[in-house]
């Protein structure tokens, strides 16, 4: 699928970029993608509930992973 904010010619150099790749390391990018959203989702948490303990930020966490 074509991001419709991304230009066709870069589109396209990225899809080889990321064809080179081998599966090992499609599936590291993968799971660092995961890692670096968790981060920013923690990090706008924290942002908005400052005052928040650990549990407390591990349960909004999970709400706003997984829902209610």
């Amino acid at each position: 699928m074509q991001p419709s904010d991304t230009p066709p010619k870069m589109q396209k150099y990225y899809d080889e970029l990321w064809q080179k790749l081998s599966f090992e390391e499609r599936f590291l990018k993968g799971l660092q993608w995961i890692q670096f959203n968790r981060e920013f989702l923690v990090a706008g948490i924290r942002a908005r509930f400052p005052n928040f303990t650990e549990t407390e930020m591990r349960r909004e966490l999970k709400r706003e992973l997984y829902g209610d």
